[in-house]
């Protein structure tokens, strides 16, 4: 779907109000631990790396390799569909628009 233009496009105009992740490897970052460092210390203990891309419906965001701290602490609790990759296909994490909705997904 986003290996061309046309299908990315329509994969990031998407993620705002995603409905798409495979609940059988997303799982909800439970709430008392929805903040940027928690989120990051379970990335890191399931072994992402210091650096992540991500996918973003903010335009400032999108299409960027970032550290993941800073992907982080830009993304978490700002209402944009968002998803990082960590280890392509493996471990990344997913953030929609709605309050509450963050995800660690095992696969992306």
């Amino acid at each position: 779907m986003i290996e061309t233009i046309k299908g990315r496009k329509k994969f990031v105009a998407a993620l705002d109000h995603f409905e798409d992740l495979d609940e059988q490897y997303a799982k909800l970052v439970p709430p008392n631990f929805q903040t940027a460092d928690h989120i990051q210390a379970i990335l890191k203990n399931k072994g992402a790396p210091e650096y992540c891309h991500v996918t973003s419906s903010n335009t400032d965001l999108d299409d960027r390799e970032m550290p993941l701290r800073e992907a982080l602490r830009e993304i978490v609790g700002k209402a944009f569909g968002t998803v990082v990759s960590c280890v392509a296909g493996k471990l990344g994490y997913f953030e929609g628009e709605e309050e509450n909705e963050r995800f660690n997904p095992e696969r992306i």
